[in-house]
């Protein structure tokens, strides 16, 4: 039984190591947490709408390009807080 298990933890995408239920509950809180945060910046960037401006030549490409790297970059710094109260 010991082989099965070490093979469940290897395929998993997430081990909890804690013997305590809390922790399934936190686990739900931070989950549901992370997809709020990837709706968001996903809802963030689509709302630019920089392809459309890049497209009908409203703005040049390298303009259209430098925004989009910037706000991408905006994103990750803004994403890495954390989710979770101490």
């Amino acid at each position: 039984m010991q082989d099965s298990s070490d093979i469940a933890r290897e395929l998993a995408d997430v081990t909890l190591t804690s013997s305590s239920l809390e922790e399934i509950v936190v686990f739900k809180q931070l989950s549901k947490l992370l997809m709020k945060r990837i709706k968001r910046n996903y809802t963030r960037i689509v709302t630019l709408g920089l392809i459309l401006l890049g497209m009908f030549g409203v703005l040049p490409a390298s303009t259209t390009s430098l925004i989009h790297n910037g706000s991408t970059f905006v994103f990750a710094i803004s994403s890495s807080t954390s989710l979770l109260d101490n």
